[in-house]
């Protein structure tokens, strides 16, 4: 598994999902500077999110890439109180395996500027 729970809490990951976290930290310090009202966890979801919203749209006109659309629904879920859940390290996982570099890199700045549009700094 490319994530997992340290004994201390923490997260460790390996693979392309870890590129994805160090690009994410990056961007984090950048976007949110030293907001510590927007915790790095809820940056991650929002951007992850953002990142499947492109995906999806990219993989519904293709035949055999719907199932990966399809795929990307498992990890969202309502909880009894209408709220989102977000399995967010298996669906960027998903995304890791599944998505270009050049993707990544191209949608980096979209994804980026919907967290901003959301959470003004």
């Amino acid at each position: 598994m490319p994530y997992r729970q340290t004994n201390q809490g923490k997260m460790e990951f390996s693979g392309k999902i870890a590129d994805w976290m160090r690009d994410f930290q990056k961007w984090y310090t950048q976007d949110c500077g030293n907001n510590a009202q927007i915790p790095f966890l809820t940056y991650a979801q929002y951007i992850t999110l953002f990142y499947s919203g492109l995906a999806k749209a990219k993989w519904q006109d293709g035949f055999f890439s719907k199932s990966k659309a399809k795929t990307l629904d498992n990890f969202v879920t309502k909880t009894p109180k209408g709220n989102i859940s977000v399995d967010i390290y298996a669906n960027l996982d998903f995304l890791a395996e599944n998505l270009s570099s050049e993707e990544r890199n191209q949608w980096s700045q979209h994804c980026r500027n919907e967290f901003l549009k959301i959470f003004k700094k």
